[in-house]
């Protein structure tokens, strides 16, 4: 049974950077020293909302939401808005429903500070995201856009809980 909660221990945020790691490794995108630092200090960022999935003591899934901002991130915060950055499953639990139990309770959670709207950027190319985030409500906004490395990607947004 996979048990969401708020990440609030310093090896919970690693574990949750190690399951990042490993699903990317899996789909092929090793990340670099660099990148695996950058990500380690969004998710120790005390104004993130980093939720793991954990199963036998394991974290096996993370999701990273903060709040949303207008302008693609660049403009001010934008109240009532929810941008998730990061939803990792470890490989293994592929296709097992954690990354919908993520989802869920961050809902739950964007609607508890007050984010009735939930927004992420995914790969067109990645089904298997695209095809969760549809499960849980997400639908595509008619923005997309190419960003050099990772290609084309697109915008997806969904009521909050």
């Amino acid at each position: 049974m996979v048990e969401v909660r708020v990440a609030v221990t310093v090896a919970e945020l690693e574990e949750a950077r190690e399951c990042w790691r490993a699903a990317n490794v899996a789909r092929g995108k090793v990340p670099g020293t660099e990148r695996v630092e950058r990500v380690r200090e969004k998710l120790a960022d005390p104004e993130a909302l980093v939720l793991v999935a954990v199963e036998g003591g394991c974290v096996v899934g993370m999701v990273l939401a903060e709040a949303g901002r207008a302008e693609d991130g660049r403009g001010p915060v934008e109240p009532g808005l929810c941008h998730v950055s990061m939803v990792f499953v470890r490989p293994e639990r592929w296709g097992a429903g954690v990354g919908a139990a993520l989802l869920g309770v961050l809902k739950a959670c964007a609607a508890g500070r007050g984010q009735s709207r939930l927004q992420l950027w995914t790969g067109v190319a990645n089904e298997r995201a695209l095809a969760l985030y549809r499960r849980v409500g997400f639908r595509a906004s008619g923005r997309r856009h190419e960003i050099f490395g990772v290609g084309q990607v697109v915008h997806l947004v969904c009521s909050g809980g």
